[in-house]
């Protein structure tokens, strides 16, 4: 959502990665159980990397150890349906941290121990709600929840491709400036736009009762998905670095790319849970 003009080699690259990386992704989404366990697995521990590497004039071993044992077994116990352990698995892990900075810690402890329990449940927590909105089942229908996920990602998806396009073509005027300065207000609206589109789309194959939710959970998944994308630029505008990382050629790290998922995800799960579960889909 750029109001600058951008480098062509730079957006050949993100392309490129996209058109090897998007099918393997909607397969794994799709696909879910075991291979979608490891990617979330894998996807918890790039996160963390990053965060603790942000950190790292604070962090030391013992509390990334404590951060990256705590986040698999979040995401290992919310895949295997024993969700209600991952608040002992914080609370274990909140302790561990205090002990560490009672034992060996040096000035700023309350922040050190913020830190590691923030890099521990900010990537794992979020994608417990990505495995438990792809096992989302209402009454008979067994994939509603990883078509519901899929829809979310293309939202995403969506969102972010209109609005760089639109701010690249129209943006003039910032948009939450003190937080990501190349964002624009004509590339926020013109992402709204194009999910607005998608849901227009997508209303033809959808009951006509569900047609209200599929365009709630629409803007839901694209408003919170641009909250995500912003909470994260608040991390890296505080430690003054451009990218999480550099793990993904054109686009940044795993935290670049799945910030707006890691907030989606949990709102559209408890928008299913609370409002269309118990409306019976219809309002």
């Amino acid at each position: 959502m750029a109001s600058e003009k951008h480098d062509p080699y730079s957006l050949l690259k993100r392309v490129l990665v996209a058109i090897v990386f998007v099918p393997v992704l909607l397969w794994l989404f799709w696909t879910g159980g075991y291979p979608f366990f490891v990617f979330l697995a894998v996807i918890t521990a790039f996160g963390q990397w990053e965060l603790f590497g942000m950190f790292s004039h604070r962090l030391r071993f013992p509390h990334r150890a404590v951060g990256f044992i705590a986040g698999m077994l979040i995401v290992t116990s919310a895949s295997f349906g024993y969700t209600g352990y991952c608040t002992g698995i914080i609370v274990l892990s909140l302790i561990g941290v205090f002990t560490i900075e009672i034992v060996s810690g040096k000035d700023n402890k309350l922040e050190a121990v913020l830190l590691t329990l923030f890099a521990t449940v900010y990537p794992s927590c979020c994608n417990v709600f990505l495995m438990k909105l792809s096992g989302y089942r209402y009454y008979e229908d067994f994939t509603l929840g990883r078509h519901i996920l899929l829809y979310v990602l293309v939202v995403i998806w969506i969102f972010d491709t209109a609005s760089y396009f639109s701010g690249r073509q129209w943006g003039k005027h910032p948009f939450f400036q003190g937080i990501s300065p190349k964002k624009t207000a004509e590339g926020f609206f013109g992402g709204l736009a194009g999910v607005v589109l998608l849901g227009i789309a997508a209303a033809f194959f959808v009951e006509n009762s569900y047609i209200i939710h599929l365009f709630v959970i629409t803007i839901l998944a694209a408003l919170a998905g641009q909250a995500g994308d912003l909470s994260e630029s608040v991390i890296k505008r505080d430690r003054g670095v451009k990218d999480s990382s550099r793990i993904i050629p054109g686009h940044g790290g795993v935290l670049d790319r799945f910030d707006s998922l890691f907030f989606a995800a949990p709102v559209v799960y408890i928008y299913l849970t609370v409002v269309f579960h118990f409306s019976g889909g219809h309002f």
